[in-house]
């Protein structure tokens, strides 16, 4: 495979942490073996899961870009999550009273991946 990563420029979300206060892992437990992830029409949930995969999935539901702060520790870190997406004023109500987490809608420079399998 070949790989080409290009750099676009769009409408996404930045999220800037001050003062984290993210949960523990004590706050949802479903259990071994079972999904990490819950997202229903409006909510997302996740058991021990990073910054980073929460980010991931709020990118894939709202199919735009979220920015993280580059290679902070806190994108790594394991934690519980429960936080509304649907309404952008609630979701940054939520994010920014339960986890310390600003989000800001605005124009952001984002990696775009072309992954082309190499002919034999």
């Amino acid at each position: 495979f070949e790989v080409n990563r290009t750099y676009d420029e769009g409408e996404g979300i930045r999220f800037t942490i001050e003062e984290p206060k993210f949960w523990d892992t004590n706050q949802i437990d479903w259990g071994k073996g079972n999904a990490k992830y819950l997202i229903g029409d409006s909510q997302i949930q996740g058991d021990n899961v990073s910054l980073r995969d929460i980010a991931y999935q709020l990118a894939y539901v709202l199919d735009m870009p979220v920015i993280l702060q580059n290679d902070s520790e806190l994108n790594f870190e394991l934690h519980d999550w429960d936080f509304h997406y649907k309404f952008f004023q609630l979701m940054q109500t939520d994010l920014e009273d339960n986890y310390g987490i600003r989000a800001e809608k605005t124009t952001v420079t984002f990696p775009v991946y072309h992954i082309q399998k190499k002919a034999p």
